[in-house]
């Protein structure tokens, strides 16, 4: 498949996986605001202003319009009791009873209602899970071999290596390009002093894990600052290289046996540092040593049904303690730089469909889980500061009852007349209507303030995606 045609697939696939992700997300507030019979103004995937409205018809008892909007960063189901200034489709002349309006609800079947989005979310990286470690095919690295696999077309390839190769020997030499295009070895980062900093197996080590490890670095860097990092055979000394102009140089010697041959050859390696995108990291460019191509065999295995289960709950529950941990490190400039929008869940999700059925589940899976735990995050416009408002109003309600009996009491034992009573309770009624006016006004505002904070979040961070390359 050509280059475009692949693109346009990979596009494809992300929006109906994100659709999907929202759809099952909205389904759950709207069927089980169905089930409690609250009237549903509005369905949307997507939020700002609608692309796409089908009317309910109403000779056909449907009360809910269908939406799609502009920005597909989220979704809503507009309920009757609720601000129902975004709704598309909604006839004012509609009066519904109080008994179907979200606010005519008890608070208990509200919550429910309000959190079934979530449990959706979580339900579905769960399932999407256990498919992924029960149905499909699991792969692990072996690194109890100095056997190696080789991509094809690197540039461990072009120097004749090959897959199932035993790597015997390799030393490493790092240069710094200078301005008139010479190149100097690498200074020593302890005294300054330019000598050449060498990372070698002189003999065979006692563990080819350690050996193994060490290969799979020279394909995985760290992508944060564009370094190539590993240990000594022994796991001492970890030594971090780190170029400092696109062109510095990496110079490889390996010494290598073919499977089933005596004969020692050397395969000598030059790569250059430039300005890459990381397949699987950030949207942001990093000046990183190019990979030559090198890696660990891995094996394909199988779990039962039942291993498969267990693997899906750890994984699970590592997902959703992820996420606070990823959350944490926002307020860090190291964290922030990480943080990325719709752009980069594209970019990974197109690397997780060129590795197969399984990597894509098990991203979609974290990703369905972690936009569920967002959602519980008691800020303003998500489903967890309506969980939290709920719920204190709740309690506010039972301490208001609890007031009224005792005023109620007191105003009996102060013999006031029927009508020194009646007149009291409307005052009190009068005053409670203006203050849930007030309320109802400053939680609408709030919500309002949220929904727009978080769509601007998306747009900084669309913004920051694309202008990160450039400046990387």
């Amino acid at each position: 498949m050509s280059g475009f045609w692949s693109i346009v697939l990979n596009i494809l696939i992300f929006i109906v996986s994100l659709g999907a992700l929202i759809v099952i997300h909205e389904l759950g507030h709207l069927t089980t605001a169905k089930i409690f019979k609250v009237y549903c103004y509005e369905f949307s995937i997507g939020m700002a202003p609608a692309i796409y409205t089908h009317k309910p018809k109403k000779d056909k008892g449907q009360e809910t319009a269908f939406s799609v909007r502009a920005l597909p960063v989220g979704g809503f189901v507009s309920m009757a009791g609720e601000d129902l200034e975004e709704a598309e489709g909604v006839d004012p002349t509609i009066i519904v009873p109080k008994d179907r309006t979200i606010e005519g609800k008890s608070h208990w079947k509200r919550i429910i209602i309000m959190g079934a989005g979530v449990c959706m979310n979580f339900l579905l990286g769960y399932i999407m899970l256990i498919i992924n470690f029960a149905g499909c095919p699991q792969y692990k690295g072996l690194y109890d071999t100095n056997q190696v696999f080789i991509q094809e077309n690197s540039k461990a390839a072009e120097a004749g290596l090959s897959s199932n190769d035993h790597i015997l020997t390799v030393n490493q030499d790092f240069f710094s390009i200078q301005p008139d295009g010479n190149y100097l070895a690498t200074p020593d980062k302890s005294t300054g002093v330019m000598t050449i900093d060498r990372y070698a197996y002189t003999e065979q080590p006692e563990s080819y894990e350690l050996l193994n490890h060490t290969l799979n670095s020279l394909l995985s860097r760290d992508y944060k600052n564009g370094m190539v990092f590993y240990t000594s055979p022994d796991g001492s000394n970890p030594l971090t290289f780190k170029p400092i102009n696109p062109g510095d140089k990496r110079v490889f010697t390996i010494t290598y046996q073919k499977d089933g041959e005596t004969e020692v050859k050397t395969a000598n390696i030059e790569v250059l540092a430039s300005v890459q995108k990381p397949s699987s990291s950030s949207f942001k460019s990093y000046l990183m040593y190019d990979a030559i191509g090198v890696g660990a065999l891995s094996e394909e295995f199988h779990y039962t049904v039942g291993e498969g289960f267990k693997k899906a709950g750890d994984t699970f529950g590592y997902y959703c303690s992820a996420i606070f941990v990823g959350l944490g490190s926002l307020f860090t400039p190291a964290g922030w730089s990480e943080v990325g929008s719709i752009v980069s869940i594209f970019q990974i999700s197109s690397t997780a469909v060129a590795s197969g059925i399984g990597s894509f589940l098990n991203l979609w899976a974290m990703i369905s889980i972690n936009l569920g735990i967002l959602n519980l995050l008691p800020f303003p416009g998500l489903d967890g500061w309506q969980i939290v408002i709920t719920i204190g109003e709740w309690i506010a309600l039972g301490v208001n009852k609890i007031r009224g009996k005792n005023k109620a009491s007191a105003m009996v034992k102060k013999n006031m007349s029927a009508e020194e009573i009646a007149k009291a309770e409307q005052e009190d009624k009068a005053k409670e209507a203006k203050r849930k006016k007030t309320y109802d006004k400053i939680k609408s505002i709030m919500s309002t303030v949220g929904l727009v904070l978080l769509i601007g979040l998306s747009i900084a961070l669309i913004i920051k995606d694309f202008i990160s390359p450039m400046m990387g």
